[in-house]
């Protein structure tokens, strides 16, 4: 990424913590313009076409104590009307790891977030179903505090852990600390995550849970994501396969199919498992397919049976500098988990410059 201005700062002069020491700061202004044409259509609600634009914007300080720590913040803007999506403060202390404070950045989720190799884009983006891979994490990746190890040297393999703490389950972003936000059925969630990578393997395992709230049903349970993956790259080839549950604890069958089929909602259990394959054409060009199973089950075949959501991805991107053009061919089947929705396919010519 090019850094489009840099700006030194020596008047930031602030105490943390005990160390009350000052530091010098830089400031960097970076981002991206993006342009996309993208065509729409199956058996869901007729064809659709047009031109879209995914602009981003980034403001990251960064500066270090007199200790050897080093502490940086970070603002993500929307584009359009450039309201603020995530803050987060970053601390690192060396030898003893990191700590991050975060709103609306995603928390240790957001690094499992269907992460088998593709060349652009991820096999869902763009249909009206968030997928189940997609949405690890998602109770809990606002107003929370995340500890990341320093890592260990196994054997010429490199391991490391992860560990976030949400007191408020709640995927809204919350511009201050006070009562805005709390969940009227969760309340405190944390999570663990393990990453291991060497020989050319990179592999790692998430768990979360989000505890409800004494006042909801006593037939509920606490709610759960799960999420692994192994990725192995040889050469100008990567494989990579990921499986993830996620579990809203809503124990009601019945409830479950009377509820929308989405994700976020409080009923139903959700299971996906997801395979890449991506190949390195050259500096440049980079070709990837995925075959991604999204599986809803309402915990009761008496009640409804199991559907699969099934996609379909084809990624071909080409990149010159900071300059990347890419095209995306995609298909699914049993949308929003209803084998009576029919397929969607989705086409897609994106150009992207960052800064």
């Amino acid at each position: 990424m090019n850094t489009l201005k840099k700006i030194g700062l020596t008047a930031l002069a602030t105490s943390m913590v005990a160390s009350s020491a000052a530091y010098s700061a830089d400031a960097v202004v970076s981002g991206s313009f993006g342009y996309t044409f993208a065509t729409e259509g199956g058996n869901t609600g007729g064809d659709s076409r047009g031109i879209g634009m995914r602009n981003k914007l980034n403001f990251n300080f960064s500066g270090e104590m007199d200790n050897g720590w080093s502490v940086s913040a970070n603002t993500a803007l929307l584009p359009g009307n450039f309201a603020t999506s995530s803050q987060s403060l970053y601390m690192t202390m060396g030898s003893m790891g990191s700590i991050v404070v975060g709103n609306g950045w995603g928390g240790i989720g957001a690094g499992f977030d269907a992460v088998t190799p593709t060349a652009y884009e991820e096999a869902h983006d763009g249909f009206a179903t968030a997928s189940t891979l997609d949405s690890m994490g998602t109770g809990i990746d606002n107003g929370n505090i995340v500890y990341y190890s320093p890592s260990i040297d196994l054997g010429g393999m490199t391991v490391s852990a992860e560990y976030e703490y949400a007191p408020k389950a709640n995927d809204t972003y919350v511009s201050d600390g006070g009562t805005a936000g709390a969940s009227a059925t969760y309340a405190s969630g944390e999570g663990l995550a393990v990453r291991v990578s060497g020989m050319g393997i990179s592999a790692g395992a998430y768990a979360n849970e989000v505890d409800r709230q004494a006042t909801t049903s006593t037939t509920d349970s606490d709610a759960t994501d799960m999420t692994y993956f192994v990725n192995y790259t040889m050469g100008s080839v990567s494989l990579g396969y990921q499986k993830g549950y996620i579990d809203r604890g809503n124990s009601s069958a019945t409830t479950a199919l009377n509820t929308a089929k989405t994700v976020a909602a409080s009923a139903g259990f959700f299971e996906a498992e997801q395979m890449s394959i991506a190949f390195n054409v050259n500096d440049n060009l980079t070709v990837s397919y995925t075959d991604q199973t999204d599986t809803y089950d309402a915990q009761s075949e008496s009640v409804t049976a199991d559907v699969d959501m099934d996609t379909d991805s084809i990624n071909v991107a080409y990149t010159v500098g900071s300059m990347s053009i890419a095209i995306v061919d995609s298909d699914q089947d049993n949308v929003g988990w209803d084998a009576n929705a029919g397929s969607a396919s989705r086409q897609e010519l994106s150009v992207r410059l960052a800064f």
